[in-house]
């Protein structure tokens, strides 16, 4: 996202909280209800007990209560996360991309990427999201017909780093000669030549499926603000979590746009 965003309140934050509400008060009613169903219960074994009567109709009672209880604790359950995803197939990805993912309405699991063809053929998973530039190498463009990218004149999905680090104690032990090596081919120049090299690949990738006639739909400027805004409370929750680790969240979102928006200026140049 570009860098001068500013971060008021969104309609669909004020929704949240709203659904938020309503979520909880579900909640309180599949209490009452639990409660409910409890009384009954005891009272029927009580009765038949006693006095060798039962409340009418209460078995059905039951399970038409238990049945509205669940439904009315799914709302809750559902905002905090709590059903049971099969994590699949982004395991490899960023955790705020699969978050994101789920707040586009997917379902985000991970496996390896060597993993992907064979769960595409058996219709484990429905599509994938990666890079053209391994596109070829786990045969996707064989596998699927449609392909969907962000237009390359705006913004992408996603941001992600990529860090070649060694061990400090081994780079100190080294003879100064091969720690020129390494310093004379580390740094931004490095790092540049790296992500030019990768991004350079998108484009045979990009052919390999275009080639076999796949589909492949350009995602234009209004949908990519639509997915902005979705994804919204996801950046939220994300400098909530900074704060609370005693970091400035908005400040270090502010600087990562910046630094997004002057090196994509960059390697678009």
């Amino acid at each position: 996202m570009r860098n001068g965003q500013d971060s008021k309140p969104l309609p669909e934050d004020n929704l949240l909280k709203i659904l938020e509400s309503l979520a909880k008060l579900c909640a309180i009613l599949a209490g009452v209800l639990m409660t409910i169903i409890t009384l009954l219960t005891c009272a029927s074994i009580v009765g038949r007990e006693l006095v060798d009567k039962t409340v009418p109709g209460d078995f059905e009672l039951v399970g038409l209560a238990t049945g509205t209880a669940v439904a009315f604790f799914m709302p809750l359950c559902q905002i905090c996360r709590g059903n049971i995803v099969v994590d699949f197939f982004t395991a490899k990805a960023p955790r705020k991309v699969n978050a994101v993912l789920d707040r586009l309405g997917a379902t985000p699991v991970g496996m390896p990427l060597p993993q992907i063809p064979d769960a595409l053929s058996k219709g484990t998973i429905n599509g994938c999201v990666i890079p053209w530039e391994v596109v070829p190498s786990v045969k996707v463009n064989e596998l699927t017909k449609f392909h969907a990218e962000f237009d390359p004149a705006g913004d992408s999905l996603y941001t992600t780093t990529f860090v070649m680090a060694m061990n400090k104690a081994k780079y100190n032990s080294l003879a100064p000669d091969l720690k020129k090596v390494i310093d004379n081919n580390s740094g931004m120049a490095t790092s540049a030549w790296l992500g030019k090299v990768q991004q350079g690949n998108d484009v045979p990738g990009r052919k390999s499926a275009s080639d076999r006639g796949n589909i492949i739909y350009t995602v234009n400027a209004s949908e990519a603000q639509e997915f902005r805004r979705k994804s919204r409370t996801v950046e939220m929750e994300w400098v909530e979590d900074m704060n609370k680790k005693g970091f400035d969240g908005k400040k270090l979102l502010a600087m990562a746009r910046s630094l997004i928006e002057k090196h994509t200026k960059t390697t678009r140049a």
